[in-house]
């Protein structure tokens, strides 16, 4: 999967994430997809990364911000629609 400047996206399928025992950190480990030229994908698992609390917290609010623009446009997308 690519978006328009052809950088790669991997799509996540799962995830693990919790504090890291003897760290104050929180470990995070995802699978996803990869595509082959043939249509096929395969699954992989990332390493663990390790996110400070406040690198947690910035993760959170931006991630939440992106999901609210997301909507927006998934909500006015469905109004034009109407019309």
């Amino acid at each position: 999967m690519a978006i328009k400047n052809r950088t790669s996206v991997f799509p996540v399928t799962d995830w693990k994430a919790g504090p890291l025992p003897g760290y104050q950190a929180l470990a995070l480990k995802l699978t996803y997809l990869t595509y082959s030229a043939d249509g096929t994908n395969t699954e992989h698992r990332s390493q663990f990364f390790a996110f400070p609390p406040e690198m947690v917290e910035t993760l959170i609010s931006e991630l939440q911000r992106h999901l609210r623009n997301l909507q927006k446009s998934d909500q006015s997308d469905s109004q034009q629609e109407k019309h």
